[in-house]
């Protein structure tokens, strides 16, 4: 989403009254709001964590100090940067959020399984910066040969950029052996595969 963060704005909203000025400053504000992305989506699994040991107290006061930090990051940052400082107050106080829950966490919860949290993380960033290069040299070249513009030129740039960054970071995530993926692709083939093969014996 960072990569591609242009050419999102541009088919979404790059029309009419919409000018180039606004469909930067649009996409920028996507960028930066696209960094918090994994913070959102760790902070309610750390959050359940600690509803499972009987514990609300905590994710609720973090919270309460996250949305603070948000306040106080977003009035300042924005009256130097504006829209972009309301974002980057945002994503800051996100991950903020997510870390310190994962820091108390850890105090509480003694058996977790720190080489292999940290082998992982390691896999998914060499993966996902991979990707993401992967992405930009697809959004380069197929610049040089579609003049960029058209809704759907631009629309096939980003899409066709997209897929060879998700296929690079499929294709090294299974090469590093990663859990997650494979956890992925057996979900797909027991509830996806399954239900299609299901289907054509049935018909």
């Amino acid at each position: 989403m960072l990569v591609l963060r242009a050419q999102i704005t541009r088919v979404v909203l790059g029309a009419g009254n919409f000018d180039w000025q606004a469909t930067r400053l649009t996409a920028n504000t996507l960028g930066v709001f696209a960094l918090s992305i994994f913070a959102q989506g760790l902070t309610p699994l750390f959050s359940r964590a600690f509803y499972a040991r009987q514990n609300t107290k905590i994710p609720v006061v973090i919270g309460l100090i996250s949305m603070v930090l948000n306040f106080i990051l977003s009035y300042f940052l924005s009256r130097h940067f504006g829209v972009l400082g309301l974002a980057s107050g945002f994503t800051i106080a996100s991950i903020f959020n997510a870390w310190v829950l994962y820091i108390v966490m850890r105090r509480h919860i003694k058996h977790l399984d720190d080489k292999y949290l940290l082998y992982s993380v390691l896999k998914i960033l060499l993966s996902t910066v991979l990707m993401a290069i992967a992405a930009y040299v697809a959004l380069y070249y197929l610049g040089l040969l579609l003049p960029l513009d058209t809704g759907l030129h631009v629309l096939i740039q980003g899409f066709v950029a997209g897929m060879v960054g998700i296929a690079v970071f499929v294709g090294l995530s299974g090469w590093l052996a990663l859990d997650q993926t494979t956890l992925v692709w057996t979900f797909l083939k027991n509830k996806v595969w399954n239900k299609m093969l299901f289907r054509e014996k049935v018909e």
